[in-house]
């Protein structure tokens, strides 16, 4: 569905309206495009200690350190970890106020801070955690030039833990996520080919018949997966189709069935290297109206069907010793939504699942890593259908002012499925735009 609004408010005509009028203009987004740059040009980062540690990271980008100068740049870096008390919080003002004037449009600011343990002494863990706050703030302030703010939390500062998590929140392919949180351990995997790392790896993506599913199947594609799509038998036709223009293998099945994990084991017959749990449904009414088969059918396909395939698929060993798993949470899910208490319960319950599994496989010392995306506001034909006035105050609600694409919700799980992000784990994270709600 078209955005109205934004196209005319960028117009040659709208814009000078809009503007005389007081009226908010979102900022036009650049997203990633094939053949573009994997990372920003230009990179102005706080102090040299680690200045060789993010140039690893960063081989394609020009670096600067932080001066007097005023020529724009397209990201900011501020390295956190040597902040322990909330006097030092003064650097990230210092450098901020000085520096957030030369962001150029659509440009991206990343912090790094240590993850907070409890042998931690307590002040360094309050100013740590003081970063969410700065971040988070900072995400809204740029949010009009299409410029996005985030955190990393590492528990080792090495370009392993960081690499793939520092490189995707400094490119295009980040375009709708800001203001968020993500954790990364440390360890010593690494991986040099940022180019089509996905070559020769096979990935399921269930619900991959339209919508954010047939771009997740996609952007996997493209990065070069071997993609097997998997919807119902209703969207036999539309699921052939999408498969058909990536090359892609096609699974008819409804995964409420009990049996649904050794159904597509043995339609697949090779270790999954990629799941991505997509599939999702919405049966939506107030609580007092809604029946029990429509709370019971969200809860059967949005959260149980997942637990079970992964069960089986751990039990059976269905999966590559570096899989990665994805599941599709929601930011219902995080703030909840009128209408939506099965829907709110289960992509929470997602969110439960995808920690607790992390932790199960950290306890395992297993290689396996899972996460979670929760998408905002997407365009798609389901948020089509949503009056007309509701759906304009939907994409306005967030610090970039508009709604996201199925490409930006794709792009984020294929930065989690890449094997360069192997110390990324039990992370939810909000595809939204920074949505001012459960923000």
């Amino acid at each position: 569905m078209s955005d109205a609004y934004l196209k005319f408010s960028n117009s040659k005509f709208g814009k000078p309206l809009f503007s005389a009028l007081g009226l908010a203009i979102p900022p036009l987004l650049t997203r990633y495009r094939r053949g573009d740059s994997l990372v920003k040009e230009s990179v102005v980062i706080n102090v040299e200690d680690n200045l060789a540690l993010f140039k690893a990271c960063f081989m394609e980008s020009k670096f600067e350190l932080a001066g007097d100068s005023h020529e724009k740049t397209d990201a900011l870096i501020f390295d956190a970890t040597n902040i322990a008390s909330p006097e030092m919080l003064n650097q990230c003002h210092a450098f901020f106020s000085q520096q957030l004037s030369r962001l150029s449009s659509n440009g991206k600011i990343l912090i790094v801070g240590l993850v907070i343990t409890s042998t931690m002494p307590i002040l360094q863990a309050a100013s740590q955690r003081a970063l969410t706050g700065i971040v988070k703030s900072i995400a809204k302030e740029v949010g009009r030039k299409g410029c996005t703010a985030n955190l990393i939390y590492t528990s080792a500062l090495t370009s392993a833990s960081l690499g793939a998590t520092s490189r995707f929140l400094l490119s295009n392919k980040s375009a709708y996520v800001s203001g968020q949180v993500l954790s990364a351990s440390g360890g010593e995997f690494t991986l040099k080919q940022w180019s089509k790392p996905l070559q020769g790896k096979t990935a399921l993506v269930t619900g991959a018949s339209r919508g954010i599913g047939a771009a997740i199947a996609q952007a996997l594609a493209a990065d070069g997966a071997n993609v097997i799509g998997l919807d119902i038998p209703q969207a036999k036709d539309a699921l052939e189709q999408q498969m058909a223009t990536i090359n892609g293998q096609s699974i008819i099945l409804n995964i409420t069935d009990e049996d649904a994990g050794a159904k597509i084991s043995q339609a697949i017959k090779t270790p999954l290297d990629i799941v991505v749990h997509n599939a999702g449904i919405t049966r939506d009414k107030t609580l007092k109206r809604m029946s029990s088969e429509q709370w019971q059918s969200v809860i059967d396909i949005n959260l149980m069907s997942v637990a079970r395939i992964n069960e089986y698929f751990f039990a059976n060993r269905c999966l590559s010793a570096h899989a990665r798993i994805v599941c599709v949470s929601s930011i219902s899910g995080i703030a909840g939504n009128v209408g939506q208490v099965n829907y709110a319960a289960s992509k929470s319950g997602i969110i439960g699942l995808v920690e607790a599994t992390a932790r199960k496989l950290t306890v395992n010392n297993s290689q396996i890593t899972i996460n979670a995306v929760a998408p905002g506001f997407i365009e798609t034909a389901m948020t089509a259908k949503i009056p007309l006035l509701t759906r304009h105050f939907g994409r306005r609600m967030c610090a970039l002012s508009q709604g996201g694409l199925p490409v930006d919700v794709a792009q984020a799980i294929v930065f989690f499925c890449a094997p360069n992000a192997q110390n990324v784990s039990g992370n939810t994270l909000r595809v939204c735009g920074q949505n001012l709600i459960g923000a």
